[in-house]
């Protein structure tokens, strides 16, 4: 038998709370040990349990007493101010404590004895912040306990609340201890007085951060009519004790606006038998109850994995356990390097009739406040795609990547129990222009929402009637500088060329060409970027010649292969092979250009350069004729650096799970459209085009996915990053080690002329 210990708050502050936490322990012990039978291991989970009074010096004398019986692993300390009493003991002793509950900022420490099955309060801060903001309230007089858990919340939520611009008072600091607050809400109440006569009662809220003396401070609130006239936000811990309809709570309720916020947890598989088993013996479930019951489990099986009780054993395996964890009462116990739970949502709810309403949500790691009416049932949105035709080598690929975030964006959804769903009607654009149009328009009759079209020709082509009809289209992929147009119907999770060319301009200079013979599609992707790459020719050093445009599709290549080769002739014999590169822009038409070419020697004696759409691309490579023109004159482009993020890594494990390929970069942009949409339509509560476009450009500031951060500019585009120069070496992309910085205009890294440059490492 393995004893662990619990440190439960069964009397004192957050008594109320206590005997919900001490009822999930033992149910999960009871849990665990039937896990343990059935497994048929030799060991079983016990737990002795001693009440910290809500007391710092209680919890320190607990601590010391479980260590003194050779208990070592421990659920709790509840608070925070008995976890940092607690804390100092159990670093010195190599003690671990997992607490259900301890939110302080002040505790959000890396490789400490302190895990903790919530996130710290400067999430919570930042949802009570956001509160205050969107409730117009421009100053806000806060009360709370002089412990880890009020200085940090209040600090947080004061934060928050002042870099939009908000107002707060000194306010008034109680002692955890106290047993009368008549003084203290006296000050109280001076205070929110000043404050009404600065910026009227309306534009004026108390933050209250307490426990179970909370109803106090609410029964001495109650005879002053200044308190009343005003807005109380609260935490979460308030909420637990206001929900025990105190009489005189109860008519301060019918009188007063008051609004808090508790934690959002999304429920596993063991939730719903958890609260039936403790709704049965007649306490009140909270909050907290669900993470209380996970912790004993997290530290089951990490004995279990670790093959040890040692604390210092399971400090090796307990991050890796809590992310595998599943089944639990929570969806998630993922820990971040703090070893804290790593995201953690609120919910609104405001004291109605003597109950408490949820209402609105805040979803911390997006920054996204949502509306309080949702949609219900199916969101049908569109995406518009190259499937067929010369632009679809990767169409199926931006297609998948889409309906991909979808489908994990809606489980995203029901784990905040949400009852609608996106859905994606997914079209062919055939890689034609018309049929672009004409899909579109019958996608209208669906949907005014179209993620998509995917190449800048066929966003222009569509545009017009887009504008025309209101409808919102968000690219992965258009690149056009043309199409860089704010208050438009179109939005482009991708940089505008404008970066692009200004890099190979650099790079061209950098690496000492004197002149550049273009190959470039006749649409505003192809032309723009050429013309922006001619503009900078003359400060750059080279000249740009007049190369040869082709309009797509495109089946012979066979004359226009003779035209091109003879200017590269020219250049060559003006200035040398090693000073003239070629430059091409092309989609799945680029095979038959390269085909064509190789019977000329002079196109394999130079370097070849491409836009963006050739990293990462396979059906290049795996071509016979155009492979070995690829690697003989080592191909090189560049593209918009990634990113290391979990959606990145999600996207790139699908793609090789199901295709067998790294996708190229677009293909994260295209995973994170439907995030972005969908976190728009719960922002405003609204499927209409119209409403999503006012707040999409907000919504992605906020947004880190698998293409990173998606922050747009005033025109809908995605806002510059680095480049990454990648080339084609060993039948494989590489990157070269050389990247372009749009802030700084240079290339940074070695001259690609070094060979010892390459990186070996395939991405």
């Amino acid at each position: 038998t393995i004893t662990i210990g619990g440190l439960h708050p069964l009397s004192g502050g957050l008594g109320g709370l206590g005997a919900s936490l001490n009822l999930a322990t033992e149910f999960a012990v009871d849990d665990f040990n039937e896990y343990l039978e059935s497994a048929k291991a030799e060991w079983r989970l016990e737990i002795s349990v001693i009440d910290t009074k809500t007391s710092p010096p209680e919890a320190f004398i607990a601590i010391q007493a479980l260590h003194g019986n050779l208990i070592n692993l421990v659920v709790g300390p509840a608070a925070s101010s008995t976890t940092t009493q607690a804390k100092g003991y159990a670093d010195d002793t190599g003690m671990l404590m997992v607490s259900c509950c301890s939110t302080a900022p002040s505790l959000n420490i890396a490789g400490d004895s302190v895990y903790r099955m919530v996130a710290d309060d400067t999430n919570q801060g930042a949802a009570l912040g956001k509160l205050l903001e969107v409730n117009e309230i421009a100053a806000v007089v806060p009360m709370w306990r002089a412990d880890a858990y009020g200085d940090g919340l209040r600090e947080s939520t004061i934060d928050d609340f002042a870099a939009v611009g908000g107002v707060a008072a000194e306010g008034v600091k109680y002692n955890e201890d106290a047993l009368e607050f008549g003084l203290e809400v006296d000050n109280l109440a001076g205070q929110v007085e000043d404050m009404i006569g600065e910026h009227g009662a309306d534009k004026v809220a108390v933050l209250l951060i307490a426990f179970g003396e909370s109803t106090s401070i609410i029964q001495a609130a109650y005879g002053h009519d200044t308190l009343r006239d005003v807005t109380w936000f609260v935490s979460e811990a308030v909420i637990d004790e206001l929900a025990r309809n105190d009489p005189i709570v109860s008519k301060f309720a019918d009188e007063v606006n008051v609004v808090g916020t508790t934690i959002l947890l999304s429920g596993g598989g063991s939730a719903q038998s958890l609260v039936e088993r403790i709704n049965a013996t007649g306490n009140i479930v909270s909050q907290f109850t669900y993470p209380a019951y996970d912790a004993v489990w997290i530290l089951g099986k990490s004995i279990e994995r670790a093959s040890s009780s040692d604390p210092a054993e399971i400090k090796k395996v307990i991050h890796a356990v809590a992310e595998d964890y599943e089944g639990g009462a929570m969806l998630s116990t993922k820990l971040n390097e703090n070893g804290d739970l790593e995201i953690s949502n609120y919910a609104e709810r405001v004291l109605e009739n003597g109950e408490w309403v949820q209402h609105r949500k805040y979803l911390t790691q997006y920054d996204v406040l949502t509306a309080d009416s949702q949609p219900t049932g199916e969101v049908e949105i569109g995406s518009l795609y190259p499937i067929t035709g010369d632009s679809s080598s990767t169409g199926y690929a931006t297609r998948d990547a889409t309906n991909l975030g979808a489908d994990d964006f809606n489980e995203f959804l029901q784990s905040i129990g949400e009852e609608w769903y996106l859905s994606v009607r997914a079209e062919d654009s055939a890689s034609n222009l018309n049929t672009a149009l004409n899909t579109l328009q019958a996608l209208n009759a669906y949907t005014d929402i179209v993620v998509g079209p995917r190449p800048s020709g066929e966003v222009n082509h569509v545009k017009g009637y887009a504008d025309k009809s209101g409808m919102m289209l968000i690219s992965c992929c258009s690149t056009a500088t043309s199409l860089a147009i704010a208050d438009d119907s179109v939005f482009r999770i991708a940089v505008d060329d404008i970066y692009q060319s200004a890099g190979l301009a650099k790079l061209f200079e950098t690496e000492g060409f004197k002149a550049i013979v273009p190959i470039f599609r006749g649409d505003a992707y192809g032309v723009g970027l050429v013309n922006e790459i001619k503009n900078r020719a003359e400060s750059g050093g080279f000249e740009v010649t007049e190369g040869i445009q082709y309009t797509p599709p495109l089946a012979d290549f066979s004359v226009s292969a003779s035209t091109i080769a003879a200017q590269v002739q020219t250049m060559v014999d003006k200035h040398g092979a090693d000073k003239v590169a070629v430059f091409m822009t092309s989609f799945d038409e680029s095979i038959p250009i390269m085909q064509s070419a190789v019977n000329y020697p002079v196109m394999s004696d130079i370097k070849w350069f491409g836009s963006e759409t050739f990293v990462k691309k396979t059906n290049i490579l795996t071509d016979p004729i155009a492979s070995g023109l690829i690697m003989d004159t080592k191909f090189t482009a560049m593209v918009t650096a990634e990113v290391n993020t979990d959606a990145h890594d999600r996207v790139n494990d699908y793609f090789l799970e199901v295709h067998g390929e790294i996708p190229t970069t677009y293909i994260y942009s295209a995973y994170d459209i439907p995030w972005l949409v969908g976190l728009s339509m719960l922002h405003t509560g609204s499927a209409d085009a119209g409403d999503v476009k006012t707040v999409f450009i907000d919504v992605a500031s906020n947004y880190v996915g698998a293409n990173g951060n998606a922050i747009l500019n005033e025109a809908g585009d995605l806002t510059p990053r680095d480049y990454a120069i990648w080339t084609a070496a060993s039948g494989e992309w590489v990157l070269t080690g050389q990247h372009y910085s749009p802030s700084s205009d240079t290339i940074i890294g070695d001259s690609m002329t070094d060979d010892a440059t390459t990186d070996d490492a395939t991405p």
